[in-house]
């Protein structure tokens, strides 16, 4: 795991205090990168209460030295980044090593709608799926938020902060522009713009994450080559499947063509066909995927066919040579 703007350890800490729960033997990484001293401090206590190892790079988040911790990790299950802007440059300089490595990306969105909309873009061209979007907030939400929630930062006898009546009743620019979101735990107030995607080559885009998730899902996870042996014995946390028909290595012939794309050209079921969320390109594996939508689609400039036959999850086809392939049923390891 690897929080990059992780302040005191807030998404690390309790990603490894949950795989320990589930696994107290677990073997893991912790990358944490925090610019801010004061907040550097606090995360050394934190870790030391918990008793965590941990690596952490008291400086901003640069490609280089990400590069060189993913170097250093044969898979990462999931990376969370709130960086405060530079999100777009720093995918930008690793975006090949992540989609080699990495499973699941949660990011903060920063700059307003249009730097939100555009990172969105830039993930589901490189392949992404896109299992979660909140855009950010408007002005008006966001003073509200930062009276009703964080009190202006005041003392903490301050009456306005969690002020949660108030904020519930807030409205930004317009009266249909609420400052809370609906989810399945219930309203939830944001600032940032957020984006969770998912990496097809090492998750089932027909059974992947979403919000309304009420128990642990495992068997979405794709094995990846370098785990066949090592997630053996004890220490594995949870059994992971694979599929023979999702994952491929990826080839750096697709991965550096910037033309790789895949678009709707003819919709043929009744569920909407909606990029990045029921279907996507693989750039890496000269594929793309379709899961509850079926259609004739343009990839890689060839006309592919997908989502045949009906009743079945999810497809993968091939866009280097033009055929339907459907996903094979996951096999699990003894």
């Amino acid at each position: 795991f690897a929080e990059l703007g992780a302040r005191w350890g807030t998404w690390g800490s309790r990603a490894i205090a949950f795989g320990r729960t589930l696994a107290p033997s677990m073997d893991y990484s912790l990358l944490l990168v925090e610019v801010n001293r004061a907040n550097c401090n606090a995360l050394r206590d934190t870790m030391a209460k918990n008793a965590i190892r941990y690596t952490l790079e008291c400086s901003a988040a640069t490609a280089e030295s990400l590069r060189a911790w993913l170097d250093e990790q044969p898979h990462v299950d999931a990376m969370d980044w709130d960086i405060q802007g530079a999100e777009h440059q720093l995918l930008e300089h690793t975006s090949d090593v992540l989609e080699a490595k990495v499973a699941r990306l949660i990011m903060g969105t920063h700059g307003g709608p249009r730097a939100h909309a555009a990172m969105r873009n830039k993930l589901v061209a490189r392949g992404w799926r896109i299992v979660y979007d909140v855009a950010h907030q408007s002005r008006m939400c966001t003073a509200h938020v930062s009276r009703y929630l964080r009190g202006y930062y005041a003392k903490p006898d301050n009456p306005d902060r969690f002020n949660w009546t108030a904020l519930l009743r807030a409205r930004g620019e317009s009266a249909e522009d609420r400052c809370t979101r609906d989810t399945p735990r219930g309203p939830v107030a944001s600032w940032d713009g957020e984006l969770i995607a998912d990496n097809p080559r090492f998750v089932n885009v027909s059974i992947g994450f979403s919000m309304s998730d009420m128990t642990l899902k495992a068997h979405d996870l794709l094995l990846p080559s370098h785990a066949k042996h090592e997630r053996r014995g004890p220490s594995a946390a949870i059994v992971l499947p694979r599929s023979n028909a999702v994952h491929r290595a990826p080839t750096s012939a697709h991965m550096a063509s910037p033309n790789f794309r895949c678009e709707l050209v003819n919709q043929a079921s009744y569920a909407t066909c909606e990029l990045g969320r029921s279907f996507g390109c693989d750039p890496a594996s000269g594929s793309m995927w379709v899961t509850q939508c079926r259609g004739t689609f343009l990839c890689a400039s060839h006309t592919v066919r997908c989502g045949w036959p009906p009743g079945l999850p999810a497809h993968n086809c091939s866009c280097v040579s033009p055929v339907t392939a459907a996903v094979a049923a996951p096999e699990f390891l003894p």
